[in-house]
């Protein structure tokens, strides 16, 4: 499966962390990908606030007020950056990661009550991404409709494959809002006013 790098992470340590992801365990799969998904939030959350990298370091510092991923997905919905159904499966990921990190008994997808989790996020297979030349050269517009036939997914996984699988409807949920976030992040401010995109 494809994934959109985190900026910060040197290609090494990125391939190492992805064949975690491939290998590792159910438990290093769900931590890994989580932090993928709360990284990009994060960068998402932090180019939506006011510009003050001294007090933006204060705040997302380890510890800080805005650290806790719980405390990230709630601002970034009260700041209309995505909507309640989105709001609610982020705080989805966020309980199954949760789980996996907290829970010495949990150790694979396919137990209750994760695998039920993991079985309710379906925003990835409601929202199509479409891409198309922009009108200035280099520039790529984007169109997000639900359940439009004819567009793209973001990531694709085949209608009756494995999607019913709890640990691949995780992964390809992480994906989805880690691409999400990676466009949202490039789009200019204005745009979102008028509709959110997820």
């Amino acid at each position: 499966m494809a994934w959109i790098t985190m900026p910060r992470l040197p290609a090494a340590k990125l391939r190492a962390v992805l064949a975690e992801i491939d290998t590792g365990s159910h438990r290093a799969t769900a931590l890994v990908a989580g932090a993928f998904v709360e990284e990009h939030l994060t960068l998402l959350v932090r180019e939506s606030v006011q510009r003050d990298s001294k007090l933006e370091d204060q705040m997302f510092r380890p510890g800080g007020p805005l650290s806790d991923m719980g405390v990230k997905i709630n601002l970034g919905y009260f700041l209309g950056l995505y909507t309640k159904t989105a709001w609610k499966e982020l705080d989805t990921i966020r309980r199954i990661r949760n789980e996996f990190a907290h829970t010495v008994e949990t150790s694979s997808f396919n137990q209750s009550p994760v695998k039920e989790w993991c079985m309710n996020l379906t925003r990835w297979r409601m929202v199509k991404i479409q891409t198309r030349p922009g009108p200035s050269k280099g520039s790529l517009m984007l169109s997000m409709d639900e359940g439009k036939k004819g567009e793209f997914p973001l990531v694709g996984i085949k209608e009756g494959g494995s999607e019913k699988r709890p640990y691949d409807r995780y992964l390809v949920a992480c994906q989805f809002y880690i691409g999400i976030f990676t466009m949202l992040s490039k789009i200019d401010r204005e745009l979102l006013r008028d509709k959110r995109l997820l």
